[in-house]
């Protein structure tokens, strides 16, 4: 399924925007938008979230889902927060589809899925990478990975 988002109206920003793929966890995405909004850069940046429709039984979660959306479009933690949605269920092509659009459109994006908590610096981190080899043809992508640890990094309800 294609994603026929129009960008026309939105700024470029100085930062990559981010592209949340989100399904049928409301309590994930949470965590990750708060992880998300405690960096400094999250206040400059777009947050697309792409959302499939749902498969038989998940109606009820993946409404949930977007309702998490709406509410973060009006928290003011992120330059603007953007719900990409699909009404049928694509296992999950609409996603990359919108994700790819989102690549095409910005010329860069930083992507994951609704289960990734980050640090306070994923942000900077991110787009100081992507910023220091976007000539470089050698480097397709930048990756955040911390090792284990014996704590939880997860957000605390």
């Amino acid at each position: 399924m294609e994603c026929n988002y129009s960008f026309g109206s939105l700024p470029k920003t100085k930062y990559a925007p981010i592209f949340v793929v989100a399904y049928r966890r409301p309590a994930h995405l949470r965590q990750v938008f708060e992880a998300l909004a405690d960096n400094s850069e999250a206040k400059g940046s777009i947050l697309f979230v792409g959302s499939d429709g749902p498969k038989f039984g998940d109606e009820a979660l993946v409404a949930e889902v977007r309702a998490v959306v709406d509410e973060y479009q009006d928290k003011g933690q992120f330059l603007q927060v953007i719900l990409m949605k699909s009404e049928i269920n694509t296992n999950v092509w609409f996603s990359i589809n919108c994700r790819f659009a989102v690549l095409k459109h910005y010329g860069n994006v930083i992507t994951f899925e609704d289960d990734v908590v980050v640090g306070k610096y994923f942000l900077r981190y991110m787009n100081e990478g992507l910023q220091k080899y976007k000539n470089r043809k050698d480097i397709f992508a930048i990756s955040g990975f911390l090792p284990p640890l014996k704590e939880s990094l997860t957000v605390k309800k």
